[in-house]
């Protein structure tokens, strides 16, 4: 009787009056300057890890937690939906890109694909297919240390990849900006945004996009929130800001079940957005389960687009 009595104050303890009384008193009578002394002790410890853990510092850190290369793939395929895989290297500084280029035949369009964070390009199939099948070409990279690039990521190294990659097609394949699509997955909206204000592409397309990567980040690791802004030296891959000013055609598509980045972003991003602008939410999706669970609504908001 005893016991089941000690278990049912235990389970209460946290809605009982009488036990936040006696807490609230035992807090009181420690005396300030006991209280003054073990402040002062943990005070140094807590500016050590506040040093430590600052953006500044552990920056090699948070790339870690940002980027997840694979080096795996299917990098051998020849043809994608009738389209040959064409096989192009890239130099960004000392270190060279792997990139395929889908070229469809009969149209002047190419969208230009920053990936996200995860992965390599022979895991975006089924986007690439989507994109041929709205008779537009392909040019898809991957940044420093994906798939078989060498070096590592950060942010600087991939927003200097995606100009290199932009510049192969501007410089060498002679495209017209016009005909440039960029397009941007997760990670990569913000690289596919912050190259719109560097040409007058003819459109914008943003998958599982962010308000700006620092938000995203602070919602994530609640203590960066404990650093101002000025802490954080990389690029901000401010995507609202970008879109709050004149604009290519720009399509936002997102998954509604979305936990990695939530729905709301989008809706934030579009409402900030100037026109022309749509949006297309997939009921059913999560981040990485679109091809799976909303395929054909995928599907048909590009061809509402590209129409």
């Amino acid at each position: 009787m005893n016991l089941l009595k000690a278990l049912w104050n235990d389970l209460t303890a946290a809605f009982s009056i009488r036990q936040w009384q006696e807490t609230l008193a035992s807090v009181k009578s420690i005396k300030k300057e006991n209280l003054r002394k073990t402040v002062l002790l943990l005070l140094p410890q807590m500016v050590l890890y506040y040093i430590l853990f600052s953006p500044i510092v552990a920056g090699a850190l948070y790339d870690n937690l940002l980027f997840h290369p694979t080096k795996v793939g299917h990098f051998d395929a020849t043809f994608l939906t009738g389209v040959k895989i064409e096989n192009v290297s890239l130099k960004s500084g000392k270190e060279t890109l792997h990139s395929w280029f889908l070229r469809k035949s009969q149209t002047s369009k190419v969208a230009l694909i920053c990936h996200g964070n995860g992965g390599n390009l022979t895991n975006r199939a089924e986007l690439m297919k989507a994109l041929l099948d709205q008779n537009v070409s392909v040019f898809i990279f991957d940044y420093q240390g994906y798939g078989k690039s060498t070096g590592s990521p950060s942010i600087p190294k991939i927003i200097s990849d995606s100009r290199v990659a932009l510049n192969y097609l501007l410089d060498k394949e002679k495209y017209k900006q016009e005909n440039i699509i960029l397009f941007g997955e997760s990670l990569g909206t913000g690289l596919a945004c912050k190259l719109s204000t560097e040409i007058k592409s003819g459109g914008i397309i943003l998958l599982s996009p962010y308000c700006s990567i620092l938000r995203l980040a602070r919602e994530k690791l609640i203590w960066l929130n404990l650093y101002p802004d000025f802490m954080f030296t990389f690029d901000h891959l401010d995507n609202a800001k970008i879109l709050s000013k004149p604009h290519s055609p720009l399509l936002i598509i997102h998954g509604a079940k979305d936990r990695l980045i939530p729905v709301a972003h989008a809706e934030k991003l579009y409402a900030t957005a100037v026109d022309p602008k749509q949006l297309v939410l997939l009921k059913d999706s999560g981040h990485n389960d679109i091809f799976l669970n909303d395929a054909l609504d995928f599907e048909n908001g590009l061809k509402r687009y590209f129409k």
